[in-house]
């Protein structure tokens, strides 16, 4: 006499599968989709990058802004970001327009590592560089920029 040694459910795995596979794969997309009023703000920022609006792109930001880019400082205050247009250019290469569609259509990833640069927000990572928004107070905003190139 033979003994099954599995769970009485097994013979009908092959039945199941393909329904367990689709409600894990929502499950995980729904747990990865951007919130609507990120897109909202990714729509308002990626408008005043393309008119290279220093002073908009300021106003959709959380100062200071968090920063890692090799030879920087960690943080970056308003003042600063306003008053040098290197910060400007360097990070969003002058309105460049790959950069504009990426941050127009990139989809956005959650950094959950929580010992990694930007843990607990959002990010588009456009070819390296990575721009990262979180929400303050009930407003959503860009918080740091990352260059994962250097």
């Amino acid at each position: 006499m033979r003994y099954r040694c599995y769970p009485a459910f097994v013979p009908f795995l092959p039945t199941f599968t393909p329904f367990l596979l689709g409600l894990l794969s929502t499950a995980v997309a729904a747990a990865t989709a951007a919130p609507p009023g990120l897109e909202n703000l990714r729509e308002a920022f990626a408008s005043a990058v393309a008119a290279k609006d220093r002073i908009a792109v300021a106003n959709l930001s959380r100062f200071p802004l968090a920063v890692e880019v090799y030879e920087s400082a960690p943080t970056l205050s308003r003042q600063k970001f306003l008053d040098d247009r290197n910060y400007f250019d360097g990070w969003f290469f002058s309105g460049d327009p790959e950069l504009l569609k990426c941050l127009k259509t990139e989809p956005f990833a959650y950094q959950a590592d929580k010992g990694a640069f930007g843990s607990g927000t959002w990010y588009l990572d456009c070819n390296g560089n990575e721009y990262y928004f979180g929400q303050q107070a009930g407003r959503w905003a860009f918080f740091g920029y990352q260059n994962i190139n250097e």
